[in-house]
């Protein structure tokens, strides 16, 4: 519900500044779990609770083919994550942002997932534009005039 969000959305925030990451860096939140339509009224809660602290136009989610359906008619959540498992055979979501095509794959030993971007734009965290150093304003000597010119 709310409160989930709006604690799961503190941690998050504090920890991409604690990262060195931008603070409009999006925040997949994961549902990670065969969600029924009955629970999305919770999930949705949840959501609204987050966007509360971060906005909305950071609360991304990660979750299976109903959670991004509902999530983006009820607009709860702007990016979206779809996982491998509970497409109930309808495939990719086309509101998907990044694709989760495999799970429990090993790198040096730590359980990760392989996750792809299919948009060009998937809240990806950028360093603000560096602004180019400003050349200092030259400061000229009043002009000489001879005695009597006027």
């Amino acid at each position: 519900g709310w409160d989930a969000g709006v604690r799961g959305a503190q941690n998050a925030h504090a920890n991409l500044i604690a990262a060195g990451m931008p603070d409009t860096t999006p925040v997949y939140f994961a549902v990670d779990f065969d969600v029924t339509l009955a629970q999305m009224d919770a999930i949705h809660d949840c959501l609204r609770g987050a966007a509360s602290v971060i906005g909305w136009e950071r609360v991304g989610v990660y979750g299976g083919w109903l959670v991004i359906e509902e999530c983006s008619i009820r607009e709860t959540a702007k990016w979206f994550c779809q996982t491998l498992a509970w497409m109930y055979g309808r495939g990719w979501h086309p509101k998907a942002h990044l694709h989760q095509y495999a799970f429990n794959y090993y790198v040096d030993g730590t359980n990760a997932d392989k996750v792809r971007a299919v948009t060009e734009d998937y809240g990806q965290a950028r360093r603000p534009p560096e602004i180019p150093p400003q050349s200092p304003v030259p400061t000229f000597p009043a002009p000489w005039e001879p005695e009597g010119y006027a």
